[in-house]
């Protein structure tokens, strides 16, 4: 798994201060864009309304209009993954079958990208016995550059005791790992009209995932996992101080150095960084551990572009810290991506 190929065994998780270069050199690095496999795309349609994650409808997803897209935005690669629910579809003793048969079935269209794109294989969390064994099954494909967990699976955070052999394995092979919303449970409030999941509740549900894996010591307990944040960092940047400052006074014990946590971890831009949250989130982040992200197909392409644009002119980061964000950090983290 190309994962783990990083230059010091991923451990201490230092990106490199030069640029990347392989055969296009210039070219972006994309890590958080998605595929549509024919048995998640059957599983989510076959799913009733309130297992697909509040999306109305499916965007339709091909090999050809995902690399036409890479061309149009100059990202030369991409690490691509299935979207929420992941596997989540309410059978939670079908999640190691649907999940065997998505890995598959992506990596088999990665496969025929030529090399442009890269899998996060996808995870039956529902059922966390079934997968490590599902890591084991997919770490030394060609086609696995890491994988994907969701923010709560079935109502667990990650941080959960449960996950645990699942943290230890990824931890093990120093697999890089991008962190993605899902709907968090919820209790209906009489009178409130609650938007869709993906206007709100899913950087809430980010943070929520994010403070779990810090307060409950996962985060330190297994180092070697590199964990992308995705969105900007959520809410992250806002809250950050709030949960620094009050964690010891409401959890006796806790001595956890919250921002020092927070600014260990890897955070994508995708969605609308600027021209405010990428301020608040650099309060927080290492500059040189920003990546770049689009979440196609589920932005609207004339959004994603205009942001591209943006962020390649953006004078928030300086020349280095864009140079990394581009394309730099990812050739750290996903080094059989860099060499397209």
């Amino acid at each position: 798994m190309a994962a783990g190929d990083g230059q010091d065994g991923g451990r201490s998780g230092q990106a490199p201060a030069g640029p990347g270069h392989g055969r296009h050199g210039a070219g972006w690095i994309d890590v958080h864009a998605h595929l549509v496999p024919p048995s998640f795309d059957r599983a989510w349609h076959a799913a009733p309304p309130a297992h697909r994650d509040g999306m109305p409808a499916l965007p339709k997803w091909s090999l050809d209009t995902a690399l036409a897209d890479m061309d149009r935005t100059g990202v030369s690669a991409a690490a691509v993954g299935v979207p929420s629910p992941g596997v989540n579809f309410g059978d939670p003793r079908g999640a190691a079958d649907l999940a065997r048969r998505i890995n598959d079935e992506s990596a088999e269209i990665v496969a025929g990208s030529g090399g442009r794109l890269g899998l996060l294989a996808c995870l039956p969390l529902t059922d966390p016995d079934a997968a490590p064994a599902e890591i084991a099954a997919t770490a030394d494909r060609p086609e696995v550059h890491g994988y994907v967990l969701f923010t709560n699976n079935g109502g667990r955070y990650p941080g959960d005791p449960v996950f645990r052999p699942v943290l230890a394995e990824l931890d093990r092979r120093n697999a890089t790992v991008l962190l993605h919303p899902t709907s968090a449970p919820t209790v209906e409030v009489p009178g409130v009209r609650r938007p869709p999941s993906a206007l709100l509740e899913f950087p809430f549900d980010t943070t929520r995932a994010v403070i779990d894996l810090v307060l409950s010591g996962a985060l330190a307990e297994f180092p070697g996992i590199r964990w992308i944040v995705p969105h900007a960092g959520a809410t992250l940047g806002v809250l950050a101080d709030r949960v620094d400052a009050l964690a010891a006074a409401m959890l006796p014990g806790t001595r956890i150095d919250v921002l020092g946590a927070l600014r260990s971890l890897y955070y994508d831009l995708s969605g609308p960084a600027l021209p405010r949250q990428l301020e608040t989130l650099l309060r927080i982040a290492d500059p040189l551990r920003l990546l770049y992200g689009t979440d196609l197909p589920f932005f609207p392409r004339d959004l994603v572009y205009r942001w591209r644009e943006e962020l390649a002119r953006t004078e928030v980061l300086d020349e280095r810290q864009r140079r990394a964000a581009a394309r730099d950090t990812a050739a750290f983290l996903f080094p059989g991506l860099a060499a397209v």
